[in-house]
């Protein structure tokens, strides 16, 4: 519980609920392609549109983008359940069945049925009659069936019944669950639906004060730094918050989103349908299309003459990014740095496009992102009646004061933006720095890349949590100082924050498939310029300038390293024992990871002590709970007192008539007298082999 509501917890909320917010930029193009492929407004000049292979094809289109926006809910429950669980699929089966059941409950115990469907606040959710519980359901179940996994995932069951044991478990109990919440949803949704519907009013009526719009926008931009925007704006636009409407075909529709969606796909049918939605998007064109651009002209005018042919290419490149996307982070995250309060006045002038677009009654929507992409396909093709134009006159008016006041702030204060400091200060463009480390290797090679990233992040052992989203590395660290803020910005972040107990390295649209190569790299075990093994000691000066001994420790058994953290046994993963890594063995020889001496066999065989020559104690412990086997699958293979040397086997595992016997051959590594010995950052994470490679280094105090 001490680890829920923090700044990390929301922050983790927030990118799960980019998973399915990445499904919506698909699922709106092929949505409004095929709505604009259908309206009239286009066909009159384009008659050809009209024929009946043109119209098919767009009614697929709106029709594959529909199932999308009409199964939020759904798809809420089965992408946070994966994504909050590493990607389990377990994890969203579970949710998927708890969805359908909890509804199946909600509607027996209402009373909602096919003969009042019609009727308010019911709908139909994958066929079954239900409250319109909307996304929150959705929500609600998927972070239910996450951490029922992680709960329950390695769960024992009976002998006679292991077949339903661990991860087989999850759905079942998922299950269970899941008619607890559909009662208890039943008792009280339809008090807490009033309560959405009239807040829903409040912010989607005729009547919403404008101010209202403006502290919207600027509450949504002043989070994007934090990554937490996404949970700000998730209800209003994809739940009853953002208000509800009915469509022509009788289906009932709520959020901001699907609410425009569904009006931009009646106008074409019926002309008199009037478009209300669309408000909390349409605020963003002025300023993320033509604003906030003007500040990349701003800077590139600013830089020193010797600068601009430098920055000019990327300027461009992270202005055009705002430009076609709507992605703003590269551009917002140059000018965060050096002066926050330019950033405070984007989040108000942020917050004024908001309410001068609510008051000229603009309504325009967007899929992806609020750029000309979208702002063609969803505000002008479509030819609804929209006054697109307010957009165009409003950004440039924004465009001019941008600039203006970007300019002439970077000249009084002057502030370090791209092209103004010294070599190796202009962050935008700092790859070439790297050419003085890479020693002619391939920075552009994302797996290079991402190998220096995760080494600047404090390497696998400061990681608890890894993520990213659009434009941003999301990293839960265990310690903050072994981050390399510096390093990163070299290697192309344009900025790094601190957020709560991480950080957060603005790398743009590439920061998710650096984080899967980084996944790989620690689940693979790819080590990308990694050096020899140290496996000899030797001395090192400290930065007091005293000689300290430094002695490689090499893997003991062949398999995966894990953190400690890691380790299913509080003894060990709060480190009570010592400093040190995890193994979970593959292969059943264990070797002497130091040279020294064996100085201990525990009477049941099941872990070993060695004396290095320096005097460091290394525990071995193979398996957890292994003590209760009385020696059984164990075979000691040196003698208590002799000399080893590393590499020499120590002892053998009887791996499968251990786990046979329901117990974990995780194996920790721990180094016991912490008190002379630190343990230092381990070289490799991933797949080890015996003897062979290096673990970590091990050096006194």
């Amino acid at each position: 519980m001490k680890n829920l509501f923090t700044f990390d917890f929301f922050q983790r909320i927030g990118k799960t609920f980019m998973v399915i917010i990445s499904l919506l930029p698909a699922a709106g193009l092929l949505l409004g392609i095929g709505t604009t492929l259908q309206s009239p407004y286009l066909i009159e000049y384009f008659p050809f549109l009209d024929n009946s292979v043109w119209q098919t094809i767009s009614s697929l289109m709106k029709g594959a983008g529909g199932a999308i926006f009409g199964n939020l809910g759904v798809l809420f429950a089965v992408g946070i359940a994966g994504s909050w669980t590493g990607g389990k699929s377990p994890a969203a089966l579970s949710a998927l069945v708890g969805y359908l059941i909890m509804h199946t409950v909600i509607g027996i115990t209402t009373g909602v049925n096919m003969d009042n469907i019609s009727e308010a606040g019911h709908t139909l959710e994958l066929g079954i009659p239900t409250l319109q519980v909307g996304v929150f359901g959705g929500i609600v179940m998927g972070f239910v069936a996450a951490a029922l996994y992680n709960k329950y995932h390695n769960f024992r069951m009976p002998e006679m019944l292991s077949f339903f044991g661990g991860a087989r478990f999850v759905p079942i109990i998922t299950a269970v669950y899941s008619v607890g919440i559909g009662l208890i949803l039943s008792f009280i949704w339809p008090m807490v639906q009033e309560w959405i519907y009239a807040l829903g009013a409040a912010l989607s009526g005729e009547n919403t004060p404008p101010f209202y719009m403006f502290i919207y926008g600027i509450v949504e931009r002043g989070l994007v730094p934090f990554g937490l925007h996404h949970i700000f704006y998730i209800p209003i636009r994809f739940s009853e918050v953002g208000g509800v409407y009915t469509t022509l075909a009788g289906q009932m529709v709520s959020g901001d989103t699907a609410m425009y969606m569904s009006q931009l796909a009646d106008k074409q049918i019926d002309s008199a349908v009037e478009i209300t939605a669309g408000r909390f998007m349409a605020g963003k064109f002025p300023f993320v299309m033509i604003g906030l651009p003007a500040t990349a002209l701003a800077m590139y005018h600013m830089a020193k003459p010797k600068n601009k042919k430098a920055v000019a290419g990327l300027l461009l490149t992270a202005a055009g990014t705002a430009i076609l996307t709507g992605i703003t982070e590269p551009l917002e995250f140059t000018f965060l740095f050096v002066a926050p309060l330019l950033y405070v006045f984007h989040t108000f002038m942020a917050g004024l496009s908001f309410m001068i677009m609510y008051v000229l009654d603009v309504n325009i929507g967007y899929a992806g992102g609020s750029g000309i992409i979208d702002f063609i396909l969803f505000g002008i093709l479509p030819g609804v009646g929209e006054p697109w134009w307010y957009v165009l006159m409003v950004g440039f008016a924004m465009a001019a004061v941008y600039y203006f006041v970007f300019r002439w702030a970077i000249k009084k204060w002057n502030l370090i933006t791209p092209g103004r400091g010294t070599e190796g200060t202009n962050r935008l463009y700092t790859k070439a720095d790297m050419n003085k480390d890479k020693e002619n290797k391939n920075v552009n090679d994302i797996n290079q890349k991402a190998y220096e990233v995760l080494g600047a992040l404090g390497g696998h052992e400061n990681i608890n949590n890894l993520d990213a989203c659009i434009t941003r590395l999301r990293v839960g660290v265990h310690h903050k100082g072994n981050v390399d803020k510096e390093k990163l910005q070299i290697l192309g972040a344009s900025g790094v924050l601190e957020v709560g107990n991480g950080v957060q390295a603005i790398f743009g649209p590439t920061s998710d498939i650096l984080k899967n190569e980084i996944l790989t790299i620690i689940d693979q075990g790819i080590s990308l310029n990694r050096k020899e093994p140290l496996k000899k000691q030797k001395e090192v000066t400290d930065e007091e300038g005293n000689l300290t001994t430094m002695v490689a420790v090499i893997a003991p058994l062949t398999g995966k390293t894990v953190s400690l953290e890691e380790v299913p046994d509080e003894v060990f993963s709060q480190k009570m024992m010592g400093d040190g890594i995890a193994i979970v063995p593959d292969k059943g020889k264990v070797v002497s990871p130091v040279e020294g001496e064996l100085t201990h066999v525990f009477p049941t065989k099941h872990a070993i002590i060695i004396r290095s020559v320096d005097g460091i104690e290394i525990l071995i412990h193979m398996g957890l709970d292994t003590v209760n086997l009385e020696g059984k699958g164990f075979e000691i293979k040196a003698s208590v007192g002799g000399t080893v040397k590393q590499g020499d086997l120590l002892a053998e595992m009887d791996l499968t008539f251990i786990e046979k016997q329901g117990y974990n051959v995780i194996t920790p590594i721990i180094v016991m007298n912490t008190d002379k010995f630190s343990v230092d950052q381990p070289l490799l994470w991933g797949h080890v082999k015996t003897g062979e490679e290096q673990i970590f280094t091990v050096k006194s105090i």
